[in-house]
């Protein structure tokens, strides 16, 4: 059986599709192997924590002008990344009103475990002047069908725009997605180990991104 093939398009995000946006994360990043370590996938908390995550991470980087791109078809939205922008405010310490939030919604243990995380990403990135693709994902439908593709496309579309920029990064927990991303140019540069899980740290250089159109 083959495959309809379907025409994505690529939109800003802004806050009034916030609800839409945080299913999509919720739905890809649900058996992330990251997120069932830090929410302790075992416990009946474990959705809700996840779900008040993606709500309050959309939140911040809107606040602080950060790029969510979506991708459409019509309109429907298929994926979602979150950007970065290089000497970017969401640094690792992230910010009191943020901190309080997944306090409350996700508790002390896990909160902890999500500063930590960001505080050694954000010492092992390579340099100041770079992006950070802090979440990627696609519908579970419309996985295998170009639209994570499209959303890596306007990523380096990002990094082209910012002349000063030497790439991209992003970290990842899930070797499927890295070896996924390893095929869009995208190379490990260091093996990160936290409390309960391991990821890498992976970078697409500027130079080796193609013209955009």
């Amino acid at each position: 059986m083959t495959t309809a093939a379907i025409t994505v398009r690529l939109a800003y995000l802004g806050a009034e599709e916030s609800n839409m946006a945080a299913s999509l994360l919720y739905q890809a990043y649900h058996d992330d192997p990251m997120f069932m370590k830090v929410f302790d996938a075992s416990k009946l908390a474990y959705e809700q924590k996840l779900r008040a995550l993606f709500r309050e991470e959309l939140d911040v980087f809107w606040q602080y002008e950060q790029p969510v791109i979506g991708a459409f078809e019509g309109e429907t939205l298929l994926g979602v990344s979150c950007i970065n922008l290089p000497e970017s405010p969401l640094g690792g310490e992230r910010f009191w009103n943020w901190r309080m939030k997944m306090l409350m919604s996700a508790g002390v243990v896990s909160t902890g475990r999500l500063i930590e995380k960001e505080q050694r990403i954000a010492q092992a990135m390579p340099n100041h002047q770079c992006h950070q693709l802090s979440l990627i994902a696609v519908a579970p439908n419309y996985q295998k069908q170009g639209v994570g593709e499209t959303l890596l496309c306007g990523v380096d579309c990002l990094v082209e725009e910012h002349l000063n920029s030497s790439g991209c990064a992003i970290f990842v927990s899930n070797q499927n997605a890295a070896h996924w991303l390893n095929q869009h140019g995208y190379n490990a540069i260091q093996e990160l180990s936290f409390s309960n899980f391991e990821g890498s740290l992976l970078f697409k250089e500027a130079q080796k991104i193609d013209k955009c159109p």
